[in-house]
């Protein structure tokens, strides 16, 4: 999970790079339109359609709080604490999933948004088609930041999945081993 994650944040991480390049390669007269392209990017180029960016700071103390409960597990709460766990990494891994999906239809977006900048020609543009391009260029600056967003926050997700679910397995592992070498032993 981790691999995923880094190899997302790197690819948006490039797209922005590339997508800058693409506006910085513009005809001074469009590039003068999309200074300060990161700043205003969230508000030109965004529709009412784009998603939220989910709350990852309730996500992760959820986690904690999963975390915490099973490094606190005894014999009298390791059923209850193990659910909630188990329970937790399900809820979480769907979470990430969801915000997975998001990346991959900004990146599609991303994509059919860059085509139409890259095949444009200054031959016969009009002002309309002027600012077709430019909103272009606004959109793909502010899906590609989408992307980064979304990234690092199933990145800061799935590093709590991936504690929690060490630490699962390792507490309720140990207190599962006693309870099987006490069943033998009282045999």
């Amino acid at each position: 999970l981790t691999s995923i994650f880094v190899s997302s944040c790197n690819t948006s991480e490039d797209m922005m790079e590339a997508i800058e390049l693409g506006i910085d390669s513009l005809p001074d007269f469009i590039e003068d339109r999309i200074d300060d392209k990161r700043e205003h990017a969230a508000k030109k180029g965004a529709k009412d359609s784009d998603p939220n960016l989910p709350d990852v700071e309730t996500h992760t103390r959820e986690l904690q709080t999963l975390v915490t409960n099973v490094e606190d597990v005894n014999l009298f709460t390791v059923m209850s604490s193990g659910k909630m766990a188990f329970d937790g990494l399900r809820a979480k891994g769907e979470a990430c999933q969801d915000m997975f999906s998001t990346v991959r239809k900004f990146s599609e977006d991303v994509s059919e948004v860059s085509d139409a900048i890259r095949n444009f020609t200054l031959k016969g543009l009009g002002i309309a088609e002027m600012k077709e391009l430019v909103y272009d260029a606004w959109r793909c600056l502010r899906l590609s930041s989408l992307i980064q967003q979304f990234s690092e926050g199933v990145g800061k997700i799935i590093k709590w999945i991936i504690n929690l679910f060490k630490r699962a397995s390792e507490k309720l592992g140990s207190i599962w081993g006693a309870l099987a070498r006490a069943k033998d032993i009282l045999g």
